[in-house]
């Protein structure tokens, strides 16, 4: 964690992160004076997500969206989607999961997914300013639902459209996100495609929707290129996403395995082992045998487990540990499979396993080279129905955020996977983390929410 206590650098600063991990929330004394607190208006309705982006902290609620000044909580704009997230989410509006895949955030730009077209039956995409949350253009869909697919993916710069008539061909366009304007166009038969997963590079963060599975940090290096497949011909040709230029075409595995984009490398998955291809050729740069029967731990909605251009194959070893092996996405296996506690990860790289207890009392850190704990620390906890929700990883502080029955805030914790530190907020959950800076709500017992700002 990069907070005021670690640049003190001395003694005193020791002795008040021992305070601070004995406490159940900040001392008063300890709060930086920029830390604020702000109340949601009930028309908002409730908070479900948060971006931090420069000095802006943009929050989704179950109705709309609301930009704020990162260093004073002021509402800088409001934008009502109730419509749109109704359409989307049901009657209540946005929950934090389907906020996950409805809004984007790149640069400058906000790109929200809005309600079906009565026309197309295909859910248009609107960019707002990201300052002024005003909108700057909408893509329609060219293809209706009875006879395509509409697909986006979002880049840093641009927002890619795939029109699609199944088994014909594909309409591919980026789009400025800027200002609108037409950056390239391709047409390519086929009319099947395997996208890049929007969530891998957009979000840093485990959420678990259903309450069972364990909500490890899952994050992807941003795809290069998109794969369309000609299904009559057993061919995939790959399209350079800045460019819309081919990148190369090729035949697809005569037994037919999952494809999944991340960074410069197509990544086939079988059932017992997976190839590293070169978008350009096809060619096999690398094999890995899974160590698992089961690659549903490996892939899923969540998107690859990737850290730092390597990708983590897991499998539970029966005997109290999971075992990993790390794949570098351009050279292959690397090392020897190692182990680590099977308890709860939330953090897995190559020199730092974090896994939490049931109770959310303990956090461990293991170094899976070893098998040997660099370190251990409590969790504060006075209350024994707060139950793991959520974690997110960046700039070496892990945030973990507990509720009570998967609804209501429990507690959020910040620890510096470092040393083993933490801060907690009792009474709060987790909306988002970016650049040490924390954003949390609340909720009181007459249905009001309330915003927090952390640094840490």
């Amino acid at each position: 964690m990069h907070s005021p206590l670690r640049r003190l650098g001395s003694v005193a600063a020791v002795a008040l992160l021992a305070l601070l991990a004995g406490c159940s929330g900040p001392s008063a004394s300890l709060v930086p004076p920029d830390e604020w607190s702000r109340n949601v208006p009930a028309k908002y309705g409730m908070p479900v997500d948060s971006r931090i982006v420069g000095e802006t902290v943009l929050v989704t609620t179950a109705t709309g969206l609301i930009g704020m000044d990162r260093d004073t909580g002021a509402e800088k704009w409001w934008r009502d989607f109730t419509p749109d997230f109704t359409d989307i989410g049901g009657e209540g509006g946005l929950t934090r999961g389907i906020a996950l895949f409805t809004l984007t955030v790149a640069g400058d730009a906000v790109v929200v997914t809005k309600a079906a077209d009565k026309a197309t039956g295909r859910h248009p995409k609107e960019v707002l300013d990201l300052d002024t949350g005003q909108t700057r253009f909408t893509v329609q869909a060219k293809v209706t639902i009875e006879n395509g697919w509409f697909f986006t993916h979002v880049t840093k710069s641009a927002i890619i459209t795939f029109d699609c008539v199944d088994l014909v061909e594909c309409d591919i366009s980026s789009t400025s996100l800027a200002d609108g304007s037409p950056l390239w166009t391709i047409n390519l038969p086929g009319g099947r495609v395997d996208l890049p997963d929007q969530l891998s590079w957009n979000q840093e963060r485990g959420y678990d929707s259903d309450g069972i599975g364990t909500p490890m940090w899952r994050v992807a290096e941003e795809p290069e290129f998109a794969l369309v497949n000609d299904h009559k011909t057993d061919t995939a040709t790959t399209v350079d996403l800045d460019t819309g230029q081919i990148i190369g075409e090729w035949k697809r595995a005569e037994n037919y395995a999952w494809y999944v984009l991340v960074g410069p490398t197509v990544v086939e998955v079988g059932a017992d082992d997976m190839r590293g291809l070169d978008p350009a050729t096809g060619s096999e740069l690398w094999k890995h045998r899974l160590i698992g029967e089961d690659q549903g731990a490996l892939l899923g909605y969540k998107g690859l487990l990737v850290v730092d251009g390597q990708l983590i194959d897991e499998t539970e070893s029966g005997k109290g540990s999971k075992r990993y092996q790390f794949v570098d996405l351009k050279a292959g296996p690397q090392g020897t499979v190692q182990a680590a506690p099977s308890e709860r990860p939330l953090v897995v790289t190559p020199p730092l396993v974090v896994t939490v207890d049931a109770l959310l009392t303990q956090a461990v850190a293991t170094d899976p080279a070893t098998g040997q704990q660099t370190w251990t620390t409590a969790l504060p906890n006075t209350d024994e129905d707060i139950r793991l929700n959520e974690s997110m990883y960046a700039d070496d502080t892990l945030i973990i955020s507990g509720t009570v029955d998967f609804d209501s805030p429990g507690a959020v914790w910040a620890v510096d996977t470092l040393t083993g530190q933490v801060a907690t907020w009792a009474g709060e959950s987790t909306l988002g983390y970016g650049g040490g800076f924390l954003v949390t709500f609340s909720s009181d017992k007459d249905g009001g929410y309330a915003l927090h700002s952390h640094w840490v």
